[in-house]
């Protein structure tokens, strides 16, 4: 294994592309409509093995390929090998929870970059006009579509790094690629905030900003002559805020005359409340008068008592 680590890239990208002259070739995700598959190359069938480090190596050796293959436009056997790298590199959640820290970070040094150059080389092949087939997965029994498949790396990316720049930028192309211009706007401006502003990054705004501006016309000519000039809502809205201010205006007008009449009829209820709280005051005043200089009037049943007893003294 050590020694195929260091062997040339070169002569074993052309043994891999053996047999194609113009670089496609059948993957389980590219194949052109019509072609019959080919055989598969040798290095495409190689097992697996059970030690952690081999598993990374030949992963990583997987990678290196791939990205030379990118370098070159060749997205069929980068693809294929992005594949591969997948097949070795990747390990299931209850390999990833028993490893030690360091084991992880190592296996994402490896996984994070291929995961990302695979949505790099979908979008690529899609950008090119190349045919993707739906991916089989291991373990699904479902296959899935190239996109689909894409979320669902971003996705492992973002939950093992929810801070890593490029998988933000990689998301808003893929929901650019998919027509979703508010999401990708979303997840670019979250790259940005975590990397900066970079060519890559205004190249995709540019193109967000050009797809948002297609949308708009689409939807005027969809709708033309289909949708009320105006709303009535804002029409009647309108309508009540002239109202309100020709209400003040003339308010306003008429404040010379108006402001005297309120005054007067101001001071003059003040006025009445004022003479009514001194009457009462006065009752009160003479009721208290009454009870202290007038003797108190004796019972009916005393002073009939009193005539009796004088008639009898006469």
């Amino acid at each position: 294994a050590a020694g195929a680590t260091q062997m040339p890239l070169a002569p074993i990208l052309e043994r891999s592309e053996r047999g194609s002259a113009d670089g496609r070739g059948s993957s389980s995700c590219l194949q052109a409509a019509g072609v019959p598959p080919r055989a598969l190359e040798d290095w495409e069938t190689d097992e697996r093995g059970y030690i952690f480090e081999e598993r990374l190596e030949v992963g990583t050796r997987h990678k290196d390929f791939g990205n030379e293959h990118f370098k070159r436009g060749e997205w069929d056997l980068a693809l294929r090998r992005y594949e591969r790298a997948l097949y070795h590199c990747t390990f299931d959640p209850m390999q990833m929870f028993d490893l030690m820290d360091k084991h992880k970070a190592a296996a994402y040094a490896v996984q994070t970059p291929v995961k990302l150059n695979y949505v790099a080389c979908v979008l690529k092949c899609r950008e090119a006009g190349l045919p993707l087939q739906p991916v089989v997965v291991e373990g699904e029994e479902e296959p899935r579509e190239p996109l689909d498949r894409c979320e669902d790396l971003l996705q492992e990316v973002l939950k093992a790094e929810p801070e890593h720049a490029k998988a933000h930028f990689r998301r808003a192309q893929l929901l650019r690629e998919r027509g979703d211009v508010r999401a990708a706007r979303e997840e670019l401006a979250t790259a940005e905030k975590l990397a900066g502003s970079t060519a890559a990054l205004r190249a995709e705004r540019a193109m967000l900003s050009a797809m948002a501006r297609e949308e708009r016309g689409r939807e005027r000519a969809l709708f033309a002559g289909k949708i009320q000039p105006t709303s009535e809502a804002r029409t009647a809205e309108a309508v009540e805020a002239r109202r309100a201010s020709r209400r003040r205006l003339l308010q306003l007008l008429l404040a010379p005359l108006t402001t005297p009449v309120r005054m007067l009829w101001w001071s003059a209820d003040t006025s009445v409340a004022a003479v009514r709280q001194v009457i009462v005051q006065l009752r009160r005043v003479l009721v208290a008068l009454a009870r202290l200089l007038l003797p108190p009037r004796a019972p009916l049943d005393a002073q009939a008592q009193r005539h009796e007893q004088g008639a009898k003294r006469r």
